[in-house]
C-alpha cells in the first residue's frame, strides 16, 4: 500500500472514487471508514500508517477541531511518524452553494483528492 485514506459517513464516496482513479496511476491506497468518531478506534489507523507512512484525512468540517487533528494528535502520541495531510473545508469563509461545487471548490471533491494523493506521493 502507497497510502492510507481515512474519511466517514458521505465523504467516503470521494474517497473511494479517488482511490479509484489513483489506482488507474498505479498508485494503492488503503481506505479506512471510521463507523465511530467517538470513541475513536485508532488501532487499525496505526497499522495501517506503519505500512503506508502517509495518511490523507478528507472530511466535510472546518479544520479546527476535526478528527483530521485527533487522529495525527493520537499518531504523534504513540511516536509513529508519518506524512499527514488534512482535506477539509479548512478555517475560512465557505460561500453558499451546491454540494458538488463546494466540495470541488475546496479540493474535497474525488479528483481534489486525486490531485492530493498524487501529490503526496510526489513530495
Amino acid at each position: 500500500m502507497d497510502i492510507t485514506l481515512i474519511s466517514y459517513g458521505i465523504m467516503i464516496n470521494e474517497v473511494i472514487e479517488a482511490a479509484e482513479l489513483s489506482g488507474k496511476d498505479g498508485i494503492s491506497c488503503e481506505i479506512i471508514k471510521l463507523n465511530s468518531l467517538n470513541p475513536l478506534d485508532i488501532s487499525q489507523i496505526r497499522d495501517s500508517v506503519r505500512k503506508t507512512r502517509r495518511l490523507i484525512v478528507v472530511e466535510d468540517c472546518v479544520k479546527a477541531g476535526s478528527i483530521g487533528e485527533k487522529i495525527s494528535a493520537r499518531l504523534f502520541e504513540d511516536g509513529i511518524a508519518c506524512k499527514v495531510k488534512l482535506l477539509n473545508t479548512g478555517d475560512g469563509f465557505t460561500p453558499g452553494g451546491e454540494q458538488p461545487r463546494l466540495y470541488s471548490l475546496l479540493g474535497i471533491d474525488s479528483y481534489g483528492i486525486y490531485g492530493s494523493i498524487a501529490k503526496e506521493l510526489k513530495d
